[in-house]
């Protein structure tokens, strides 16, 4: 939601799901404004509420903090890979070695409208959204 929210119209976003060996990564991908490195080192913290664009934010600054300590709940890491002008990637990685996994892929799978993409590459799955 954060990048519709913080981000121009025009602005794509794509969901990238690969499957290694012993790991699943997915990454969240947009090609719009980017983040400022203060912004990349305190988005988890709680109360933080950096923001991209003049609009005014009715957030709490909770909402990145409760994704970091939810993705840290289920044995993940989340890092964030951005350029100002060139756009941003979340990294969300888990370990295959555990339960949790399954059930991640399980509930992404079932949510997402997505077209498989079988190329020879490890992604699973490729989803795009388009900001208008």
């Amino acid at each position: 939601m954060n990048s519709i929210i913080h981000n121009p119209p025009n602005t794509d976003i794509y969901t990238h799901i690969f499957d290694a060996d012993q790991s699943i990564e997915i990454h969240i991908v947009d090609n719009g404004v980017g983040m400022s490195s203060d912004l990349k080192d305190n988005i988890f913290q709680q109360y933080y509420r950096g923001t991209t664009t003049d609009a005014s934010s009715e957030g709490t600054g909770l909402g990145m903090a409760i994704v970091h300590n939810l993705i840290q709940a289920h044995r993940g890491t989340i890092s964030i890979e951005s350029e100002l002008a060139k756009g941003t990637t979340f990294i969300l990685h888990y370990q295959k070695n555990n339960k949790i996994t399954s059930h991640i892929l399980e509930v992404i799978f079932y949510n997402f409208n997505t077209t498989f993409v079988f190329c020879g590459q490890p992604a699973l799955l490729i989803t795009k959204v388009h900001k208008e």
